[in-house]
């Protein structure tokens, strides 16, 4: 019984790994396509078909356009905090 609660137990530590490094990937993808579409200017091609691809492979199409919208959102507020010098945290409404 001690063997097979141990093979129960390796069974469940093996499928927690996978999901761990399912989410890892997913998570660096969202980091790298984030980077990309966030620093346009310090490169020609901001964000390449080898970044969108490995993204693609991680998020349907949908959730990819949700990614970009979502990206360009977090964008627009901080550029416009910039530009208007407001401070993150300093107001508390």
């Amino acid at each position: 019984m001690t063997t097979g609660s141990g093979i129960c137990h390796l069974r469940v530590s093996s499928r927690r790994v996978v999901r761990v490094l399912s989410r890892l990937r997913h998570t660096r993808a969202v980091t790298v396509v984030t980077e990309a579409v966030t620093r346009l200017s310090d490169r020609t091609d901001p964000v390449s078909d080898e970044i969108w691809a490995d993204a693609a492979r991680h998020f349907d199409e949908g959730q990819l356009a949700a990614l970009v919208l979502q990206i360009a959102n977090i964008n627009l507020w901080n550029r416009l905090n910039v530009a208007t010098r407001q401070q993150a945290g300093l107001h508390t409404w």
